[in-house]
This record gives structure tokens, sequence and C-alpha cells, in this order.
């Protein structure tokens, strides 16, 4: 493999704050083209093109898939500190592949790699975008989005609110994933989750903690999941 990444950070100052902005490229080349690099797929089934692996050289979770051929990927983020223990960040880009075998169009059992649901499958891939942030270290917030341009519509977006202060944490969760019938997805996926936690208040449980959530299906109006559990940290 043969990787050039490209970053240019322009960095400002305002009083306590800190503003980064840093445009970046990539070219990463991988000379073959065997994409399936084990006789069957066992630690790569999962996938989802997003923010967070938008810089990846190789996007596949395990070793029994690879990236093949020439690709570019371009975008940017945006970096702030306010100096209060609080920040943000933003990313956003595409990826293009511009020579040698697409291994997002070269679906295997598990469909990872399947082109009609990797955003990865064509020479222009979705457009992904996140942004996070926290106040006072106690709040914090985020949210994703992949965006079909072939099409004009968001395919996948997830969103969430959270809190966090002297061990006590509450998370409210959205996510949304548009039809594909390629993969069994007949209808829109909508679903919400909130998830709270607390430590146990017993002297003699130091580190323990219990915690609970549930998730419900907005689309159909059904329970997806009832957890609960007593951890310790």
């Amino acid at each position: 493999i043969a990787a050039l990444d490209i970053r240019w950070p322009l960095l400002a100052t305002a009083g306590s704050s800190t503003h980064i902005i840093e445009p970046i490229v990539q070219l990463v080349y991988r000379g073959t083209n065997t994409t399936l690099a084990g006789i069957t797929n066992d630690d790569a089934q999962s996938f989802v093109f997003d923010d967070g692996n938008l810089f990846s050289f190789n996007r596949f979770s395990g070793y029994d898939r690879q990236e093949t051929g020439l690709r570019a990927n371009i975008g940017a983020r945006y970096q702030a500190d306010f100096g209060d223990n609080s920040w943000i960040e933003l990313i956003g880009g595409q990826s293009f592949h511009l020579a040698g075998d697409n291994a997002f169009a070269s679906a295997d059992p598990a469909q990872v790699g399947n082109p009609a649901s990797s955003g990865l499958g064509t020479d222009a891939s979705y457009l992904v975008a996140g942004v996070r942030g926290s106040l006072w270290n106690i709040y914090r917030a985020g949210a994703k989005v992949q965006f079909d341009p072939q099409a004009g519509q968001v395919t996948r977006t997830a969103a969430a609110l959270g809190f966090s202060n002297y061990g006590y944490t509450a998370d409210i969760e959205y996510a949304y994933l548009r039809a594909n019938p390629a993969l069994g997805v007949d209808a829109d996926q909508h679903e919400v989750g909130a998830v709270v936690g607390a430590p146990v208040p017993l002297p003699w449980m130091d580190y323990w903690r219990v915690k609970a959530g549930v998730y419900w299906d907005l689309a159909t109006s059904q329970w997806l999941e009832l957890q609960g559990g007593l951890y310790y940290d």
C-alpha cells in the first residue's frame, strides 16, 4: 500500500479560544485486485461509511476484506476549543475511486461491499459529514449524515444528546436509515433510544454502576430493545 496524506491546518486564536481549519487531501493506492483476502469473510462483516472513516486508508473492519485500486479522499476538518472545557469539531468530505478494482463494488455473502449500500460503490462516493461537541465537559451533542448526491437524498443520519456529571449520565439518540430493498430494508427506518446511568449509592460498592436503556421504532411503533444491568467500571 502507498499513501499520500496532505493537510494544511490554519490556526486562529481569539482570546481564550482556538480555531483550526484543516483542508485534507489523500491519495491511497493498493496494488492488488484481490479484495477478498480471506477464504471467507469472518472479521469484516460490518461497514458504515461516515465521517469516522472518511480519511481511513482501509475502511473495512477486519483483515478479510481490503480496499483496492487508487482512491482520493477530499474534505476538511474544523476544530474549536473555547478554553472552558467546551469544544466543537466538524468533518466533511467525499471519496473518489480513480483507478483499479473498486472493493466496494464487490459484495460478499455478508453483503459487505455491496454497491447498493456501501456509499463507495461508484467512482464518486456519497457525501458524509459529522459534528460533535461538548459544553463544559458536562453536556455533549453530535450528529452525522450520509447523502447520495446522485439521488439527492439523505441515506443515513444519526443524532445524539448527552449529559454526564458526578457519575450520572443520560443520553438520547435518534437514527434514520433510508429504505434499501437490496439489503432487505423495505421501508425507511426511524429509531429513538434513551440510556441512563448512575453510581450505586453504597459505600462498599465503589466503581459499581447501574444502567438502563430503551429503544423504540417510530415507523412501526414497536419496542426494539430494553436493557439494564449492574456494571463494574
